[in-house]
């Protein structure tokens, strides 16, 4: 349930790279780790982070992993945010 409502709240779906991407600019490189590493051994979700121009990171769901993702938040995230997981 808290992953649902965190990507309904910071993430956001890139449709040109079919990802889910987690707007975590303003945590620490070890906390950004730490997300990264629970969130691929807790659900299998193969993340990734990614360093922006400003410093700060983002934490990238790639395409591999959207199918998981989907079947995982699908049945518990709020029909208005289905779109950030691409699910209508």
């Amino acid at each position: 349930m808290g992953l649902s409502y965190w990507i309904a709240d910071d993430g956001t779906f890139d449709k040109s790279a079919n990802t889910v991407i987690l707007c975590t600019d303003s945590f620490c490189l070890e906390e950004v780790t730490l997300l990264v590493d629970v969130l691929n051994e807790k659900w299998n979700l193969e993340c990734y982070k990614k360093t922006m121009t400003n410093g700060g990171y983002r934490i990238v769901m790639p395409r591999r992993s959207l199918p998981n993702l989907q079947s995982l938040l699908g049945p518990i995230m709020p029909p208005m945010m289905r779109y950030k997981i691409n699910l209508k």
